[in-house]
């Protein structure tokens, strides 16, 4: 009798303290993060010290029960809050948190890859939000 083994394909891992401590790399995105907002957005940033956002987003989270598990939706909706709490309309508000939030993923990415050649198994190691793209393969 023939067995029918299927190659793992794929194996995924929550990289954020589990296999590293991401501490350091979220202090330092959101450091980058509030230096953006003082030059780009002084209405929140004259209204909001980088501790009060902190406070603000477990407002958020508090009110937002629903978003506890989705640390990205809830980080974009306290920035799109905060951002209406220093006087934006929802327009702007929606657009600098847009803009904010991908500030802040792009000072918080961490990529590994691994590939010795087109034959070896491919290793990504990502922050979850990256878009990895293999191409044709």
């Amino acid at each position: 009798m023939t067995k029918n083994r299927q190659m793992i394909k794929l194996i995924t891992f929550d990289l954020d303290n589990t296999l590293w401590n991401a501490t350091p790399v979220l202090i330092n995105a959101e450091n980058i993060l509030y230096e953006w907002l003082q030059a780009n957005t002084p209405k929140l940033s004259d209204k909001h010290s980088i501790e009060s956002m902190h406070q603000f987003k477990g407002e958020v989270a508090k009110r937002n029960p629903d978003l506890i598990h989705s640390v990205s939706a809830l980080r974009l909706e306290a920035l799109k809050l905060s951002f209406q709490d220093a006087g934006y309309n929802l327009e702007h508000a929606e657009l600098h948190a847009q803009k904010a939030f991908d500030v802040f993923k792009m000072d918080n990415k961490f990529i590994y890859l691994l590939a010795e050649n087109e034959q070896d198994i491919l290793s990504i190691v990502t922050t979850g939000w990256q878009n990895i793209s293999l191409g044709d393969k």
